[in-house]
C-alpha cells in the first residue's frame, strides 16, 4: 500500500502538497491505520443502517444527538430561552383566522462561505452580529431533525413571523437548485449533463432547502404546509431576482423522511407537484466518525482529498456535494461493499413551476419576456388565505349567508341546500388545509383548553436534551412511545413530518 500522489496530476496539487508537509509512514503503519479506520467506519454504518431499517426517523436523530453535543457548548442558553419565548403558541382553535405571516429576511449581508480545518466548504452565518441569524440557527438545530449543515451556492434565509403576535412561525432557506435529481430533470426536459455546465438555466431554479415550522404551529395548524407554499410566493421570487438578477422560474424541494408515510408537501397539488421519488443518499457516518475518516483520506490519499476539498474550477468553485462524494470514495478505498452503506429509503420530490410555460423557457424554446405567470403564483396574503380555507373558501361565513336563504326557500329546495352544505363540509374536512383540521379538532375528545390547563404549551418540546440520552433512551422516547400512541389512537396525525415532531390530533 502506498500514498497516491502522482506529481504529474496537476501542478496546483503539487504546490498544495508541498506546503502541507505530509509525514512519511511505513507500509506497516499504513496498513494498520487502514484496518483501524475500516473497523471504525464499518461499525458506524452498520449501526446507522440498523436503526434506519427500524425507522427512517431514527437515522437523523443519531446525527442530531452528536450535533447537539458539539453545538450546545458554544451557544448562549439565554438565546435559546429567548427563542422559546418568541415561539408562537396557541390561544384558541380559531387562531388560524388571525395569523398573518411575514417573511423577515435574515443575514442579507452577513452570509459568507468558509472552510473548516478538514477543507470542507460551507456557508456560515455571522450570528454574533445579527440576533435573527442566531435565532434561525437555533430553530433549525433544535426543531428540525435534519442536520444544520448549511449549503453552498446561492441562499436566502427567512424567519417567518406572525405580524399580530410578533412570534416565530418557522424558518425557510431558499438555495441553489439541485443538479442531481433525475425525476426533476425529466419533468423539465433537461439533459442532466447540460445542467451541470456553467451558466445553465439551473440558475433560474431554486431549492426549498429548509422549510421548518415551529413546533406548535406545525403540529396544530399544518404550519409546514403554509411555509412550503410561501416558498412559491411572489415576495420570495422578488427577493431572489433582486439578489441574483434573474427570475425565479421554478422551485422544488425533497422530503426528509422518505416517500411512503406522507409529508408536509403532499396534498398541495397543483402548487407542488409530486414527482417520482429519488433514492436517498447512502449512509453517512456521524460527524465524530466522519472527521476521522476525512483526516485519514487527507493523510493517506491526499490527491483524492485535494480533488474533493481543495481543487477549484475555472469559476473558482469547488466540488459540489464534496462531503458525500468524499465519503463514498473512502468507502471504496476501504473496500466497504455498497450493501453495507446502501439504504432502501427514497425521498419524495416536489416541484412547482411559477410560470405556465416555464419548461419552454428552461429548455431555451422561449425568451424570458414570454413567460406567463401561473394562477397559483400568488402573494403571501393570497397564499395565507388559501392555507386557511382551501379552494372551498370560509364555509363558516357561507353557512351564515345560507341560513337566510334556507328560510325563504320551499322545503324541497331547503333539503337540496342542506345536502350541498354537508357536501362542502365533508370536502373541507377531507382536504389538507387548516379549516378541515380545526373542524376535526373541535370534535376531539381532548380539547385545547384542557391541555393548556395542564401546561401543554408552556415550554417548547424540541430536541434539546437528547444530547444527554443513551441511544436506548432515544429509541424509547421517539420510537417506542410513537408506536404505542399509534396503537392507542385511530385519529390521523396532524403534524408536519419534516418538523420531526409527530403528535396525534387526539392529544391536541
Amino acid at each position: 500500500m502506498s500514498r497516491k500522489s502522482d506529481p504529474l496530476e496537476d501542478p496546483n496539487f503539487v504546490s498544495w502538497y508541498a506546503k502541507e508537509k505530509f509525514p512519511s509512514f511505513s507500509v506497516a503503519q499504513l496498513e494498520q491505520e487502514e484496518k483501524r479506520i475500516k473497523k471504525l467506519v464499518l461499525e458506524e454504518v452498520r449501526f446507522l443502517q440498523k436503526i434506519q431499517h427500524k425507522s427512517a426517523k431514527l437515522y437523523p436523530l443519531a446525527h442530531k444527538q452528536i450535533e447537539l453535543q458539539e453545538w450546545l457548548p458554544n451557544v448562549n442558553k439565554k438565546q435559546i430561552a429567548w427563542v422559546d419565548r418568541l415561539t408562537w403558541r396557541p390561544t384558541g382553535v380559531s387562531d388560524f383566522r388571525r395569523i398573518e405571516p411575514m417573511l423577515v429576511q435574515v443575514n442579507k449581508k452577513h452570509t459568507v462561505q468558509s472552510f473548516n480545518i478538514w477543507g470542507e466548504e460551507s456557508t456560515k452565518l455571522l450570528a454574533d452580529n445579527e440576533p435573527l441569524s442566531l435565532h434561525w440557527n437555533i430553530i433549525k438545530t433544535l426543531v428540525s431533525s435534519a442536520p444544520n449543515d448549511g449549503t453552498v451556492g446561492r441562499q436566502i434565509y427567512f424567519i417567518v413571523v406572525d405580524k399580530n403576535t410578533k412570534t416565530y412561525l418557522g424558518i425557510i432557506c431558499i438555495s441553489s437548485g439541485l443538479f442531481d435529481v433525475k425525476s426533476l430533470h425529466d419533468e423539465i426536459g433537461w439533459d442532466r449533463k447540460e445542467v451541470q455546465k456553467a451558466n445553465s438555466k439551473l440558475r433560474y431554479v431554486a431549492n426549498g432547502q429548509t422549510i421548518v415550522a415551529t413546533r406548535f404551529f406545525g403540529e396544530m395548524l399544518r404550519g409546514g404546509k403554509l411555509l412550503s407554499l410561501l416558498c412559491l410566493s411572489k415576495e420570495v421570487a422578488e427577493v431572489w431576482e433582486e439578489r441574483y438578477g434573474e427570475k425565479l422560474v421554478s422551485v422544488h424541494t425533497t422530503s426528509l423522511y422518505g416517500n411512503s408515510d406522507g409529508t408536509q408537501y403532499d396534498g398541495l397539488d397543483p402548487f407542488l407537484k409530486k414527482l417520482p421519488a429519488h433514492p436517498s443518499q447512502q449512509i453517512k457516518p456521524r460527524d465524530h466518525i466522519y472527521r476521522e475518516l476525512n483526516q485519514w483520506m487527507r493523510t493517506y490519499h491526499p490527491l483524492e482529498y485535494w480533488k474533493h476539498f481543495e481543487k477549484k474550477n475555472s469559476a473558482g468553485n469547488g466540488m459540489r456535494d464534496n462531503k458525500t462524494r468524499a465519503i463514498l470514495r473512502c468507502y471504496k478505498f476501504l473496500g466497504i461493499p455498497e450493501s453495507e452503506f446502501a439504504t432502501s429509503e427514497k425521498r419524495g420530490v416536489y416541484n412547482s413551476f411559477l410560470y405556465k410555460n416555464a419548461k419552454d423557457f428552461l429548455c431555451d424554446r422561449i425568451t424570458e419576456d414570454e413567460l406567463v405567470p401561473e394562477e397559483h403564483f400568488m402573494s403571501v396574503a393570497e397564499i395565507t388565505q388559501l392555507w386557511r380555507f382551501g379552494a372551498y373558501g370560509d364555509t363558516t361565513r357561507r353557512k351564515q349567508d345560507d341560513v337566510e336563504w334556507l328560510n325563504k326557500l320551499p322545503k324541497a329546495e331547503t333539503e337540496r341546500r342542506q345536502k350541498r352544505i354537508k357536501r362542502i363540509d365533508r370536502g373541507i374536512q377531507e382536504q389538507q388545509f387548516v379549516k378541515g383540521v380545526v373542524d376535526r379538532m373541535s370534535k376531539s375528545s381532548t380539547n385545547l383548553a384542557e391541555l393548556k390547563k395542564q401546561g401543554k404549551y408552556e415550554k417548547v418540546d424540541w430536541y434539546l436534551g437528547i444530547e444527554k440520552l443513551s441511544w436506548d433512551e432515544i429509541e424509547k422516547k421517539f420510537f417506542d412511545q410513537q408506536m404505542q400512541n399509534q396503537k392507542q389512537s385511530q385519529v390521523q396525525p396532524t403534524s408536519d413530518p419534516e418538523s420531526g415532531m409527530n403528535q396525534n390530533l387526539k392529544t391536541v
